[in-house]
């Protein structure tokens, strides 16, 4: 009898779990019939696509499938282009391409999911990195996305969601294996370059990821990544950066792929301490040029006072623009010519700062 009620149990269960399953199939199978209804008014931009589902879909779950949906079933893949990737376009240029074209690889993929997925209520994320299929490392970079669904990161990655490859040719078939995908799975076969995009308290590291069978205690650091994200997420470009470079190193370099993206971040941080400097010396040079401007003015008492302040102030900026000049490493290229043009430039300005200095000077004493 015992043993009746357990099978009974068993049975009933499985009932629930297949009608949930289908249920579920359901819905998506709605939430597709709903995108091919969106007018086409609507897609040629990703805040009309937004506006659209936004305007018929209510959670989040939903909302993220149904832009992966809508972008499985529009967007080809551009086969001719594959291998000619800019990954550091404009994210504003890439969306515009794609939705014109609608064609485009995986960066085109990513990035207009993650702009709808944002546009939706979602938070989200485009991800660089390298994948790994059939056990094989990949030679080419490669982007997805991830975005947190209601409490959890989920991952994405719309172009592999398109279709596959076969034999050279790709084949239109969504694939919803990589929709919403736990990051414990996705880490199998995509390697970000900065791990804090592995949202995994125990990360992975490059060794681990090329082989998987024979390293010793993988992943065994804990990493509180949540506390990581949010404290990434109030820094400035800068920090970014910084942090994300250091994380790589720690990380490990197995390829070549990893340096071309750490090469990149070092010359993002150069130019913006650059435009940092390019700043400063303009604030210390409009002070100067307010100071001239008043002591060229025909008046026989003349502000000393305001000339003197504005010259101390110039002079604090351009102090503070040569000292950030100091720190820009690894010059390289023109970039070693712009500084080197800089310091000239400050040269002039803080002579012409000392010369009206002494010509004030000169003033107070005749006064005297």
């Amino acid at each position: 009898m015992h043993r009746t009620k357990v099978l009974i149990l068993f049975i009933i269960c499985m009932v629930t779990y297949n009608s949930d399953l289908l249920s579920q199939k359901n819905k998506l199978l709605q939430i597709d019939n709903l995108m091919k209804q969106i007018p086409d008014s609507s897609t040629i931009s990703t805040d009309g696509i937004a506006a659209y589902i936004s305007s018929n879909i209510n959670d989040q779950r939903n909302r993220a499938y149904a832009t992966f949906s809508w972008i499985a079933e529009n967007i080809q893949y551009d086969v001719e282009n594959m291998f000619n990737i800019d990954f550091y376009q404009p994210s504003d240029v890439v969306i515009n391409k794609v939705l014109s074209t609608r064609k485009g690889v995986c960066l085109h993929f990513s990035d207009l999911f993650q702009e709808i997925a944002e546009k939706v209520g979602i938070k989200s994320y485009v991800v660089l990195g390298y994948t790994k299929q059939n056990g094989l490392i990949d030679h080419f970079p490669h982007s997805w996305c991830a975005g947190l669904i209601d409490t959890t990161w989920y991952l994405f990655d719309p172009a592999w969601g398109s279709g596959y490859f076969e034999k050279g040719v790709f084949y239109k078939q969504k694939n919803l294996k990589q929709f919403m995908v736990s990051p414990s799975r996705f880490i199998k076969t995509h390697m970000p370059f900065d791990p804090i995009w592995q949202f995994l308290n125990y990360p992975k590291t490059n060794q681990d990821f090329y082989y998987p069978k024979t390293t010793l205690n993988p992943g065994n650091t804990y990493y509180n990544y949540i506390d990581s994200i949010n404290k990434y997420e109030h820094q400035s470009d800068l920090e970014k950066l910084e942090s994300s470079i250091s994380r790589i190193k720690q990380n490990g370099i197995t390829n070549v792929l990893i340096i071309r993206e750490m090469n990149y971040m070092q010359d993002q941080i150069i130019s913006r301490k650059y435009s940092d400097v390019v700043t400063l010396y303009n604030e210390g040079i409009s002070l100067l040029n307010q100071s001239i401007q008043i002591w060229n003015e025909f008046n026989p008492g003349k502000n000393t006072k305001k000339i003197i302040e504005l010259l101390d102030l110039s002079e604090n900026s351009l102090k503070v623009c040569r000292a950030n000049l100091s720190e820009i490493k690894n010059q390289t290229g023109l970039i070693t010519t712009s500084v080197n043009q800089m310091y000239a430039l400050i040269d002039i300005a803080e002579k012409s700062i000392k010369d009206l200095r002494a010509s004030v000077l000169r003033y107070l004493n005749t006064q005297k």
